[in-house]
């Protein structure tokens, strides 16, 4: 056999411990993969409990809803209480095949602000709305968290047998915010929402059920994971046909904005159709009086709102104004000093203050 010359076999030697190196790297490589994700997992927020966590229940298509027949005594703190009729409204009335004949039934639409967090039943605008107006029967179909694709979805879902002569849509800002597929604070999923060639596209349903409180939050995949971040995967990886371009942030939200706006429209064509009045209420959050960027993002919303509706010929009630003109000393009252800073009861009283009179306006 011949023998290799010195050279060579040097030659045969580098080329064996490079080899051998390029293994121990590739298995190490394997070894911090595994611990990053152990890290990352370890990383992800927890689902936390909220008073939402405890009168709401999965739901496959909209995420989460009421717990029909409820009652939840102090849930906001003393004298201040959540009941759930049968049907999954916030309040004691049923509603489904027993419309008055003497009264209007005015549907409320919306998320917590509508829904009332944070207060008594009696004193959610649609409670008080009610109150204030023998002729009116106020349903409140608000929910904790919802996104506009939610109240849109859930409004397709329970119109039709509410027999409703008027429908108020209830938007604060943050709801268009929210239309992107992930997890809420309390672990609840959420559907996403497109508007392509003219319809509403929905996708993330059936929704996965709640991630329960303590628990971490993240849908990411191991496998996802592996080929972003080891080197071997990611190598294979980059010959597989180019993902789509990532959308920033700023064209992300003129998306959920389009999609708002589209949601809207349908929602007024529909109420048409059925011979119903529609009212676009549009509510300042505490921040967006106080804050200059904030404000400055309502009134850009907002006074998109404004214009298509007047294209739309949509009936809108933007309480801006009512919530500026009373001055900032005053305005502090009519918010909660909770986390989000939800109407007090002084703040669901001018929202139905302000409602009952552009309704009895309209229905008279």
């Amino acid at each position: 056999m011949k023998r290799l010359s010195p050279a060579k076999r040097i030659l045969f030697v580098v080329v064996a411990v490079v080899i051998g190196l390029m293994v121990v790297e590739g298995f190490l490589s394997f070894i911090w993969t595994f611990r990053e994700y152990s890290a990352y997992k370890e990383n992800l927020p927890l689902a936390v409990m909220t008073p939402a966590s405890v009168h709401a229940t999965h739901d496959s298509e909209l995420g989460w809803k009421n717990i029909p027949g409820g009652q939840f005594r102090d849930l906001y703190g003393p004298g201040r209480s959540i009941s759930i009729n049968d049907e999954g409204f916030r309040g004691f009335e049923n509603y489904i095949g027993q419309k008055p004949n003497d009264r209007h039934r005015v549907v409320c639409v919306g998320d917590s602000f509508t829904f009332g967090y944070g207060v008594d039943d009696k004193d959610s605008f649609s409670a008080q709305l009610q109150q204030a107006n023998k002729n009116f029967q106020v349903v409140n179909m608000g929910m904790s968290g919802y996104s506009v694709g939610q109240c849109y979805l859930r409004y397709q879902r329970e119109i039709e047998k509410l027999e409703a002569d008027v429908v108020v849509y209830a938007l604060i800002v943050d709801d268009i915010l929210r239309m992107k597929s992930g997890r809420v604070i309390n672990g609840y999923a959420v559907p996403s929402f497109e508007f392509v060639a003219g319809r509403i596209v929905v996708s993330g349903q059936p929704v996965p059920p709640k991630v329960e409180t303590g628990q971490r939050m993240g849908d990411i995949q191991f496998w996802t994971f592996l080929s972003q971040s080891n080197s071997i995967c990611r190598t294979f990886a980059s010959f597989s046909p180019p993902e789509a371009p990532q959308i920033d942030a700023q064209e992300e939200g003129f998306r959920q904005l389009e999609v708002a706006m589209a949601m809207i429209r349908m929602m007024n064509a529909d109420a048409k159709r059925r011979n119903v009045r529609f009212v676009l209420l549009l509510l300042p959050e505490l921040e967006e009086l106080t804050v200059p960027a904030r404000n400055e993002t309502y009134l850009g919303v907002t006074g998109d709102f404004q214009r298509m509706a007047a294209d739309e010929n949509i009936q809108v009630l933007d309480l801006y104004p009512q919530f500026t003109n009373a001055g900032p000393a005053e305005i502090d009252q009519l918010y909660l000093p909770e986390r989000w800073h939800h109407f007090s009861e002084r703040g669901n009283h001018l929202v139905a203050e302000q409602l009952n009179e552009l309704l009895s306006r309209m229905l008279k």
